[in-house]
């Protein structure tokens, strides 16, 4: 199978694996790295915060505009809290600059700067990373090539259903076609819960997260997705400070080897997460937590109240996760049956469509946290009591 009928096999009828597959490919084209002394850079800013690297050894002097990401990295390598470091830069710019370089001029450290070339003619590019010389590169690309075969040879019968780039991270997650069954609910009874099995995928290229994969499990009525814990994940950094100045002394042959062991077992972990059993394992367990429901006299919002509190949840979050209910509620598996703790499952990933894209996973995440919490825990929400009374 070639590489574009396995782009082919996993897409969806919109082709937006194919169109992520294109950026994909644009955006590697314009990365390059650098690897600088701390010493040797500068900012600057005006509309927008500048890095500047000075030249030396016949390479030039180069100047990027800085992404948020990046800023809030330099701003933690110089020591300031990112919050604190934007309302300086905002509010007293030329101040700032002044003690951010001072700070860069006495650092003797030397950092990874990844970049993005700019799209238009006489524009600067982009600095989007500033990393430690120990950071271990594996880009989305090396990723992506890792898991295709596997994913696109499998008997799953793979489908992408989202697919994104962010300045930090890439996710993409994908649905079997094939591995799909009706929950039934703890008497036994057809509910119309129709779930999927699926599986994640995530990197950084600019230090905010391990290369990551796993398993998801998908609520079709509403495409809501539950990351699972039975997952994987490899950090772009040693585990120990000695594995890191290792790492940065080693050739790029032994490098790329290194990547290539990374590859393999990614590859080899695609097809584990594709299995009939851990799908299984998911449908007992939703069917379970179908049989933990609310105390007659609990009212929802106030058991959403107290899911809030036990998931450390924002206001505004558990706002997200109240909405969520109200869509659940209505949905083939749960309109007309007790409100229950697979409900709040649902309810809580509901939130992920709302949810910036960095957000989502840990919408998901929370998913899983529900179904898998403390029976203590569970107890509280479902004893949360009735809705207060206005005097």
């Amino acid at each position: 199978m070639n590489y574009q009928n396995m782009i082919d096999k996993l897409d969806n009828p919109s082709g937006s694996f194919g169109q992520f597959i294109r950026n994909l490919g644009d955006d590697h084209a314009r990365k390059n790295d650098y690897l600088v002394p701390t010493a040797s850079m500068s900012i600057h800013s005006d509309e927008n915060t500048a890095l500047t690297m000075e030249g030396s050894g016949g390479v030039p002097t180069q100047t990027f505009i800085m992404n948020g990401h990046c800023f809030d990295q330099m701003a933690k390598h110089i020591g300031i809290e990112t919050r604190t470091a934007r309302r300086l830069r905002d509010n007293y710019g030329q101040e700032f600059d002044q003690l951010a370089n001072r700070i860069l001029r006495d650092d003797d450290s030397t950092r990874l700067v990844r970049t993005f070339d700019s799209v238009l003619p006489d524009s600067l590019g982009t600095a989007r990373s500033i990393l430690s010389d120990r950071f271990k590169v594996f880009d989305h690309v090396n990723l992506i090539e890792s898991v295709l075969p596997p994913l696109a040879d499998s008997p799953v019968n793979w489908e992408l259903k989202d697919g994104v780039m962010t300045d930090r991270k890439l996710y993409l997650r994908v649905m079997s076609r094939d591995i799909q069954a009706e929950r039934p609910s703890p008497d036994g009874r057809r509910v119309g819960d129709v779930m999927a099995l699926g599986m994640f995928l995530r990197n950084s290229e600019t230090g905010d997260g391990s290369v990551a994969i796993g398993n998801i499990a998908w609520t079709l009525a509403c495409l809501n997705g539950m990351e699972r814990q039975n997952q994987k994940r490899f950090a772009h950094l040693g585990s120990a400070k000695s594995d890191g100045d290792v790492w940065s002394k080693l050739t790029q042959e032994t490098k790329d080897a290194d990547n290539k062991r990374l590859s393999l077992m990614l590859r080899d972990l695609a097809r584990a997460y594709s299995s009939r059993e851990a799908f299984d394992e998911i449908l007992e367990e939703m069917t379970a937590a179908a049989g933990d429901q609310l105390d007659q006299d609990t009212d929802p919002q106030k058991a959403v109240e107290q899911l809030g509190t036990i998931l450390k949840l924002t206001k505004a979050e558990t706002g997200a996760v109240m909405s969520g209910l109200f869509s659940t509620m209505g949905q083939p598996g749960y309109a007309g049956e007790p409100v229950s703790r697979a409900t709040l499952v649902n309810a809580v990933t509901a939130a992920a469509h709302k949810a910036q894209p960095d957000d989502v996973t840990t919408w998901q995440q929370r998913g899983d946290a529900v179904l898998t919490m403390a029976k203590n825990q569970w107890a509280s929400i479902a004893t949360a009591g009735p809705a207060m009374v206005a005097a």
